[in-house]
């Protein structure tokens, strides 16, 4: 495209059509035409585009904002800039075929780059044109517009948003064209009334069934736009001191079914639920027990039904299936739903459980699994709590992602775990992490773990601890401390690190000690020797001329005792003493300092 540049910035795009395959480089150029001038050129870049920009004078851009944090779904969104024209926008054209008669419905989430209100209008081509005007603001709101299939709509759709505010942008998001002209539900839409209250069941052991009272039954058969469409609302209680050998407890239990025959809008549901009741419906005497269930089916979601003008059944968008059972003192849980969100997009979940089931010598005492899952995130949790022959084990582990960050953690714990015939005892060790790493420009990952444990092998014990913490590449945090244990002998090593003090910190110790006792011509003798070495260091990392380092230690014996010390600094001299005591021949003792 051909531009005259002023002394004003202007925002320029251009679009090609890439025909073929194959190609290995695409150039970019800027062709300057007049003479003896400097043009000054700013944030130039190529992007994948499927829409094309127009504008009514003026000039028109489009970009593409890959920022998760303020779409409104996704990962990114389209901004419209307007620069001079009384209207700017960007179009796309559809080939699929569209069915002449149909009602196409165009929808799109709209909002001001800046805040300022911008006018702009949504339009759908279909063989003829529809519009909807519309103002955007500071927050995202969603806009429509619906046009039925005329003429040579048939061949495809061409959907565009206009920004009609001079010198504006305006951000798009979520553009979603569908078919509209689905016939209005059918089956029960003017049914018999529903009662919430009243003194008679209508069928008291209803179907045959001991203790099952027919509370409410609606009911219809009806033809609508040309298509037959039955449904069906009905609500029954169990007195379960009446049905024993369907039922366990004394607490009534209620369940609703809801069933709407039709080709426009289908739907199944029934379920009980006895949630903080004492009832249970069960299977061979109890070997299968369950005291809630819930199955739904309908891909556009039904309302069968009403009350005093409130809705009696209603069935969500999607598919269900929760189950709450016990098999045994087994405790099984399942919760399984298929939907769509605020913006017709598909949504997935489950939750399964199981609590207190045995298997040959493992007792699981839980073991869950969660899964939330849409366009703009996704969530997955994991617990596991169970105890076997050698040891209890807890872990849990979640990861989600969303527009915003991944984000990552999970801890795992081990109790009493004995190896080896008992000759390795793990008494507890435990292990946690956690990482995020944002998306975005102009942030960064951080990342924190930690191990902790205490141990023992034959005679010997072993205790650790460690952590460790990182946040844009830099360290925040190191901890490592370890210590060894057998009999009179210790050892005890450790290493600190933090970027608030930038202090580096660490030292060891060992000590031994003894007591010995034996007899020789009547007389005992007794020795308890004991000898103790430490080391510590200190840095300031920001300055390390103030390092400084201690070193020490002591012996004693039966026939004296010593102490030696010594201290180094970066910044000050270096200094040594030494003790030393001789028990022998009245005893002495010498000292000195260097």
């Amino acid at each position: 495209m051909e531009f005259t540049a002023t002394s004003e910035w202007q925002l320029l795009s251009a679009r090609l059509a890439v025909s073929g395959s194959n190609h290995r480089f695409l150039r970019s150029e800027m062709v300057l035409y007049t003479a003896d001038v400097t043009l000054s050129i700013d944030d130039m870049e190529v992007q994948k585009m499927g829409w094309t920009a127009f504008s009514d004078g003026g000039s028109s851009a489009q970009t593409l904002i890959t920022d998760g944090s303020r779409a409104q779904s996704g990962n990114g969104y389209l901004k419209i800039t307007n620069t001079n024209a009384s209207s700017a926008g960007a179009f796309v054209d559809t080939s699929n075929t569209v069915p002449v008669g149909t009602q196409q419905t165009l929808k799109a989430w709209v909002r001001s780059t800046t805040g300022v209100p911008v006018n702009g209008k949504i339009e759908l081509l279909a063989g003829q044109w529809g519009g909807a005007d519309f103002t955007a603001d500071a927050d995202w709101k969603q806009v429509s517009v619906t046009v039925p299939a005329v003429g040579n709509g048939s061949t495809g759709l061409r959907f565009q948003l206009r920004n009609n505010t001079p010198n504006s942008s305006l951000d798009v998001d979520s553009v979603t064209v569908s078919d509209e002209s689905v016939p209005p539900p059918d089956g029960i839409n003017t049914p018999l009334d529903h009662p919430e209250t009243g003194y008679a069941y209508l069928w008291d052991d209803a179907f045959g069934i001991p203790g099952a009272h027919l509370w409410a039954l609606s009911a219809q058969i009806q033809y609508m736009n040309g298509a037959p469409g039955l449904g069906v609302g009905a609500t029954l209680y169990l007195d379960p001191t009446k049905a024993t050998g369907l039922l366990t407890g004394t607490d009534w239990l209620k369940g609703d079914m809801v069933l709407n025959i039709s080709r426009a809008d289908p739907c199944f549901s029934f379920g009980f639920d006895g949630t903080g009741t004492n009832t249970k419906i069960q299977i061979d005497g109890g070997v299968f027990a369950t005291s809630k269930f819930q199955m739904n089916f309908a891909p556009k979601g039904c309302t069968i039904g009403e009350t005093n003008g409130q809705d009696a059944y209603v069935v969500p968008v999607g598919s269900t299936i929760a189950l709450d059972t016990a098999i045994g003192d087994t405790a099984i849980h399942l919760d399984i739903e298929i939907g769509r969100d605020d913006n017709n997009l598909p949504t997935f979940y489950l939750d399964t459980a199981v609590n207190n089931a045995k298997i040959g010598g493992f007792i699981f005492n839980t073991m869950q699994l969660t899964m939330d899952i849409s366009v703009d995130h996704a969530d997955i949790t994991y617990v596991g709590d169970f105890s076997t022959p050698m040891g209890n084990f807890y872990g849990d582990f979640d990861l989600s992602v969303n527009v915003d960050k991944l984000h990552m953690a999970g801890n795992v714990s081990v109790t009493d775990w004995q190896l080896v015939g008992g000759t390795m005892d793990i008494s507890a060790l435990n292990y946690s992490m956690a990482m995020d790493i944002p998306f975005g420009s102009g942030v960064c990952a951080s990342y924190s773990s930690g191990i902790s444990g205490q141990m023992s092998m034959g005679s010997k014990s072993y205790a650790f601890t460690g952590s460790i913490g990182m946040n844009c590449g830099n360290l925040n945090q190191l901890h490592i401390a370890f210590g060894y244990y057998h009999g009179g002998i210790s050892y005890q090593f450790g290493i600190d690190y933090n970027s608030k003090t930038k202090m580096l910190a660490g030292g060891l110790n060992f000590n031994f000690e003894r007591s010995t006792s034996w007899k020789f011509l009547g007389h005992k003798y007794n020795r308890h020797p004991k000898m103790a070495i430490a080391l510590a260091f200190s840095m300031n990392t920001t300055n390390p001329s103030s390092a400084s380092l201690a070193l020490g230690g002591t012996v004693s014996v039966s026939g004296g005792s010593g102490t030696i010390g010594c201290a180094f600094g970066g910044s000050s001299d270096d200094q040594c003493s030494i003790s030393v005591r001789i028990n022998s021949f009245g005893g002495h003792s010498y000292s000195t300092t260097w």
